[in-house]
């Protein structure tokens, strides 16, 4: 239902639309230069049979301090020059959604004829951290794209100054279309604590973005993905995840999300200040390979 809702209004609307929009369509993308069409879906005779979408993971994108051990920082001139990369190289920014639809379906085709295009990549910031909203917003708006943020909604709820504001993530996802997904409440590596706060870290982060933040007509009623802290996860955890209704998780592991994906271990791509233009595109190219 909800995609047909995108399509149609796209048909209604007559052209592209871009990434920004409020309510969620069907965007284009200004790389491909094909005023109304829809480059991130094609028909199926014009998209690609096998489904491999590299999904690329920031952390903090502004000042680089001097001493980052776990490369969590890019700075606004690299991650600039990457998201510049991207499409001059052909790739094309899609909803997190039409993803995890393609997954729900086993196949790249999303309803009504329509196929994820070739070169289709999901940018993701993990944590919620404020300068996702002060510095990446900005730099992904000059290209007309959007992205996916995993919350740590413990920071967020509590006022942490270095962390979004409640209504930061409202404004992400009501006027520039970003998608909001959980990432535990406190960042608690839920392989480490007992089995009843792993499960209150899932609920409760989950719980609070669909009570305060996902209000949105389009927005899903229950949220289906999630990031584990440090990418850990084992059995109980994800036990945990399926009793909560969250059919997908993402790790820290590298590749591309594949229909042969293991759905509670999604891989992503660490994208850092050391990743320069070529091995940035490299990384890319070697992830979406077909082998």
């Amino acid at each position: 239902m909800r995609a047909a809702l995108l399509v149609i209004a796209v048909l209604l609307l007559g052209v592209g639309c871009a990434f920004a929009s409020p309510v969620r369509l069907l965007p284009t993308s200004p790389s491909q230069g094909e005023e109304g069409t829809l480059p991130l879906a094609k028909r199926e005779s014009e998209g690609v049979s096998e489904l491999r979408v590299p999904v690329l993971m920031y952390h903090h994108v502004g000042d680089v301090p001097a001493r980052d051990p776990y490369g969590l920082f890019v700075s606004t001139s690299t991650f600039r020059a990457q998201m510049q990369a991207l499409k001059d190289d052909g790739w094309i920014p899609i909803y997190m959604d039409f993803l995890l639809q393609a997954l729900d379906r086993g196949s790249t085709t999303l309803e009504h004829g329509y196929h994820l295009r070739e070169k289709s990549v999901v940018i993701t910031f993990d944590d919620g951290n404020r300068d996702t909203y002060t510095n990446a917003l900005p730099i992904l708006n000059e290209f007309g794209w959007g992205a996916s943020v995993f919350v740590m909604t413990g920071p967020v709820s509590n006022g942490a100054s270095s962390y979004m504001t409640p209504e930061m993530l409202g404004v992400l996802q009501d006027v520039h279309g970003w998608e909001l997904y959980p990432h535990t409440r406190w960042h608690e590596i839920l392989t480490r604590v007992p089995e009843a706060q792993a499960k209150e870290e899932i609920l409760s982060s989950r719980e609070f973005l669909e009570r305060e933040i996902l209000t949105c007509v389009m927005c899903p009623k229950q949220i289906p993905a999630f990031a584990y802290p440090n990418g850990e996860e084992n059995e109980t955890v994800r036990t945990l995840l399926r009793e909560a209704g969250i059919r997908y998780a993402f790790t820290i592991r590298d590749g591309a999300v594949t229909t042969s994906s293991d759905p509670l271990a999604l891989p992503r791509l660490r994208m850092g200040e050391d990743h320069g233009v070529e091995k940035f595109l490299q990384r890319l190219r070697i992830a979406a390979a077909r082998g």
